[in-house]
Order: C-alpha cells, then structure tokens, then sequence
C-alpha cells in the first residue's frame, strides 16, 4: 500500500489529476527512478495486427511531428498492444526526464479520434470539475515527471479508475 510520504503527494495528486483530466486513460504505471510513465487505453474490440501497424506509424508520425515542432530530440513514446479476449489494451509509454502534459494530451487524442467509440471512458466524468490548465501548472507537473534529485530509491505509483473512483498505489 502506498506509504504517506510528504514529498510523494505532489505525484500522488498528478495521477490523480490526470486520471480525471482524461478519462479515456485506464491506468497509469509511473516509474519514479527511471523516469518512465506507461498509460493504457482499453478498447473494445481486437485490434488486429493491420490496423495496429497502421495506428502505430500513424501516433509515431504525428509524435515526430510535435518534437520537431518543439525542438525535442526525444524518441516518441513506445506503443504496445495486448489482447484480452475480445478487448485490446493499448500502452503508450515515455522513458525520458520532464514529459509535458502535452505529449499525454497528444497521445490521449490520437487514441481517441482514431478508436472513437472503441475507447472505454469513464462515464462519471461529468461529475469531476475539470479546468483548464495554465502554463505554470504544466511546469509543475514537468518537474513532477521529472527524476528525484539525490534519489535513487525505487518507486512505482500505478493509479487505475474504478466506478468513478481513483486509486493510487505504491507498488
């Protein structure tokens, strides 16, 4: 279970904010010490081998693009895929330092304009009150994503919705 450390609740609440800014994410994995963030999507049906490769070049193209126009000389997030039956779980993850809201942001929309009514989204949403986030809070939530300073310990936060609530953990 999670341990109630101070310096831990600002991550904490990130997850928690980003869980409910984009209710479209099933899960969230984030790797404190690696600095690597994994979020999933979960559709509902099989993606078949074809239209992942298409979607794949598709998010790796569009993920090109947003370094380029930001200067980045990071590599675009890993896209993996996982059959569960007759539903596909999609994983999206970044192994970098500061990760900004915007590549989420960027991910989550290609998902969902692509997958449309596929995507399962927490339909609680309309409960959450959801506001605009302003560039200081982007920088916050950069820095959050970022590695510790002098930390080498390992800690792994996954928060996963459940009935219109969130939950996060320390693995």
């Amino acid at each position: 279970m999670m341990k109630q450390v101070p310096e831990d609740m600002p991550r904490v609440n990130f997850l928690i904010s980003l869980l409910v800014q984009f209710p479209e994410i099933f899960t969230i994995y984030y790797n404190v010490a690696v600095t690597r963030l994994k979020i999933t999507f979960m559709l509902k049906k099989t993606l078949e081998k074809g239209e992942y490769i298409g979607f794949q070049k598709l998010f790796q193209q569009c993920q090109d693009v947003y370094n380029k126009l930001k200067e980045n000389e990071d590599a675009a997030p890993k896209l993996e895929r996982t059959s569960i039956e007759s539903w596909t779980l999609l994983e999206a993850t970044w192994e970098k330092e500061g990760i900004s809201l915007e590549e989420i942001s960027l991910a989550c929309s290609l998902v969902l304009s692509h997958f449309q009514s596929d995507v399962f989204i927490d339909l609680s949403r309309e409960t959450y009150p959801i506001s605009s986030t302003s560039k200081d809070e982007e920088s916050y939530y950069e820095c959050l994503l970022s590695r510790k300073n002098g930390g080498e310990q390992e800690e792994n936060l996954f928060a996963f919705r459940d009935s219109g609530k969130v939950y996060v953990f320390d693995r």
